[in-house]
């Protein structure tokens, strides 16, 4: 009984807002424009929000590829002057690259030892190397230090032996040199007292690719 009165009251208010609402415009005026506010809002916030998604979403994007491109021209600005830095030092590279060359190349380090020899008018009385490997790379174990050992003796007079032996030491491509040593004989009946000087050492090179061992 009382929810049938409530009903009948609910009606009443309803039919009354429906006559108020017909009879005065102002009211209908408002109440159309508060609908179509509300409408216009409704629709602009679906419409704007994948609008404002898209243009985060961008605004992201970009922001990754300039990062992107920031890191490229750093990484250009680094080959530029890394490459400036080996142009300026291509002449020193060049002379490092003859001191520790990427092969034995001992033919080489025994024709400056000869000049040296006849450039301070002594003799090589011997000369011995240890194994040279015919492939540089197929030897050791990583891109290491490789060495050769190596002695010479030379015959002559004490002040040349000692050029000598300055030179040799000042030679472009070292030698790690285990040993020096003058000697004497004096055995020789036909050319008298003979004086020897004798050095043992090894000399270095430098494999450019990772050698292994066969």
């Amino acid at each position: 009984m009382r929810n049938q009165q409530n009903t009948q009251l609910y009606r009443k208010y309803i039919a009354q807002l429906a006559t108020t609402y017909r009879d005065r415009s102002d009211i209908r005026m408002f109440v159309e424009m508060l609908l179509t506010s509300a409408a216009i809002f409704m629709f602009s916030v679906f419409a704007i929000r994948p609008t404002l998604i898209t243009i985060g979403s961008l605004t992201t994007e970009i922001s990754e590829k300039q990062n992107t491109i920031n890191t490229m021209d750093t990484k250009i600005a680094n080959l530029i002057a890394a490459q400036d830095i080996y142009t300026q030092n291509s002449q020193t590279i060049a002379l490092l690259n003859t001191a520790v060359p990427t092969d034995p190349s001992i033919d080489t380090y025994i024709k400056q030892i000869e000049v040296i020899a006849t450039t301070h008018g002594v003799s090589v009385f011997d000369m011995n190397t240890g194994k040279i490997p015919l492939d540089a790379t197929t030897t050791g174990t990583g891109d290491a230090e490789q060495k050769i050992s190596f002695s010479v003796t030379f015959n002559g007079e004490y002040s040349n032996l000692l050029a000598t032996l300055k030179d040799i030491e000042n030679l472009r491509r070292p030698i790690l040199m285990t040993t020096s040593a003058l000697s004497i004989d004096e055995s020789s009946t036909t050319a008298g007292t003979q004086l020897y000087l004798s050095v043992l050492g090894n000399i270095p090179y430098w494999p450019t690719t990772s050698p292994t061992t066969q």
